[in-house]
């Protein structure tokens, strides 16, 4: 499965220019509260899993390996109307245990809690934002571009 999607990957790179690939990045969504949000043309569940366990094998330095047990966490809830709470820079991985409690706490709240995880990219979320009192779609939007850039420059690179 995984040489299936690296050469997707690199069949994508030689069809797009970044700003391009950007753009499509930005539209990765996900919601479990699809009523909320009807705006939303494709739930990218999948796509998004997908990401953030990429992310999380690249942050962690880790090839090759397979992260089957996560939920994906709303750090601005997924109850807020905001469509931007489901795009990809608003969601990190968490195991069950530690999302099922965390509901719409305050993002301080909830870095609190993300200490508690192993997880390399929450530790990372957690180390950029331990200050943040308040998450906002400025702040989603912002770190969205910022894992595009990640994604083209280190992780999805054409070998």
């Amino acid at each position: 499965k995984k040489e299936l999607m690296d050469d997707f990957i690199c069949e994508l790179f030689e069809k797009t220019d970044k700003e391009k690939f950007i753009s499509a990045f930005s539209q990765l969504t996900f919601s479990n509260q699809q009523k909320n949000h009807p705006e939303i043309k494709h739930n990218a569940r999948k796509e998004c899993k997908h990401v953030l366990q990429e992310y999380e094998l690249y942050l962690a330095k880790v090839d090759d390996y397979i992260l089957t047990k996560f939920s994906i966490e709303h750090i601005l809830p997924d109850s807020t109307k905001d469509v931007s709470v489901c795009y990809i820079g608003n969601l990190i991985p968490l195991v069950k245990r530690i999302n099922k409690n965390l509901g719409n706490a305050q993002v301080g709240d909830k870095i609190n809690k993300y200490t508690e995880t192993n997880f390399s990219s929450v530790q990372e979320f957690v180390k950029i934002y331990n200050k943040t009192k308040s998450w906002n779609t400025q702040e989603i939007k912002k770190r969205t571009k910022d894992l595009a850039n990640v994604f083209w420059k280190y992780i999805w690179i054409k070998k």
